[in-house]
């Protein structure tokens, strides 16, 4: 149960933690919605959505923890500062401005990197159409539709206090293509970069030039 429970900074000085379902899913059935918030009320907790689209139960306190996750009886999100959870995706399909159906490559990526050690925090996006609703564009890796339906990888974005859009790495792309190269992307960084070490400081040490012809 401990790997599920992330303790959180609050100017209080009695303890309050933190649960997240895991639905590795933007979209969420009414019913599940429903269960989340009976959950929360029962124990005293709050409701927060995040940008990671997770909806998370916060200020719990500690007597409640094994109440609220078996009560939940869903999956959680695992506690880990460095662990891939924070991918997103855009309403694809369900969006008159999209442009090619990420839905399908966002699955694909939650089940094979979701919850892998990488050496720093890294967030995902992937975006339907150049819009990008999701701020792929700031995200240490954006998978985004281009207005012709093909798809372009941007690298090395990062928002905070020093915000930067992130490289183009490949443009004119299929989805079987941009999954490849995605794949070396992740590969290549968690080989090589030194811990604690973000996309954008790694690429930028290593040249993006080189970066690329590494891939």
């Amino acid at each position: 149960m401990e790997k599920f429970i992330k303790k959180q900074k609050t100017l209080s000085t009695k303890d309050r933690f933190t649960i997240t379902p895991n639905f590795k899913t933007p979209f969420i059935s009414p019913e599940n919605i429903i269960h989340i918030g009976e959950v929360a009320k029962k124990y005293n907790g709050v409701l927060k959505i995040g940008t990671n689209q997770k909806i998370s139960i916060i200020n719990i306190d500690e007597v409640n923890l094994k109440g609220v996750v078996n009560d939940l009886n869903f999956d959680c999100v695992p506690k880990g500062k460095n662990l891939l959870t924070n991918i997103t995706v855009c309403t694809s399909n369900f969006c008159r401005m999209c442009k090619y159906p990420t839905i399908g490559i966002y699955m694909k990526i939650v089940n094979e990197f979701y919850g892998i050690e990488l050496p720093s925090k890294t967030k995902i996006s992937i975006s339907s159409c150049k819009n990008s609703c999701v701020s792929a564009y700031v995200k240490d890796i954006g998978i985004l539709a281009d207005s012709n339906g093909k798809l372009f990888i941007t690298v090395g974005g990062c928002a905070g206090t020093n915000p930067k859009s992130g490289y183009v790495l490949a443009s004119d792309l299929d989805e079987k293509s941009t999954y490849k190269l995605f794949k070396s992307v992740i590969n290549y960084y968690q080989s090589n970069a030194n811990s604690k070490e973000k996309l954008r400081d790694f690429i930028d040490r290593v040249g993006f030039e080189n970066f690329k012809s590494n891939l």
